[in-house]
């Protein structure tokens, strides 16, 4: 590991007032500190990045599962079928998703 040694200065670091606040603080960075600064910025945007896909692509998924479902007891309701044989069919096969199913029978009604 090499250690460069730093730059004894008398003179404050450059300040410039026409700058803008991030121009001064980019100023003041060395060679290896502001290619810290960037990496460290580009994962912030990628993380950042990478939530907002996920939760738009499980936000998405789970409205285009909640139609299919509906339309499909739709047409099961016009096929003829009755409540309970559907309520039976989606519990069957596990579709009845999370707070459905056991509780159905339990309130009032």
């Amino acid at each position: 590991m090499f250690l460069l040694p730093l730059a004894q200065s008398s003179e404050p670091p450059h300040f410039d007032p026409q700058a803008s606040w991030l121009q001064n603080l980019l100023g003041q960075l060395n060679g290896s500190d502001l290619v810290a600064v960037v990496l460290l910025s580009i994962l912030c945007v990628t993380g950042v990045a990478i939530v907002i896909t996920v939760v738009s692509t499980l936000t998405i998924k789970t409205i285009h599962r909640r139609s299919a479902e509906t339309q499909l007891k739709r047409e099961m309701l016009d096929r003829g079928f009755s409540v309970d044989e559907i309520v039976k069919l989606i519990e069957a096969t596990g579709h009845a998703g999370p707070g459905k199913g056991a509780e159905r029978g339990s309130g009032p009604q």
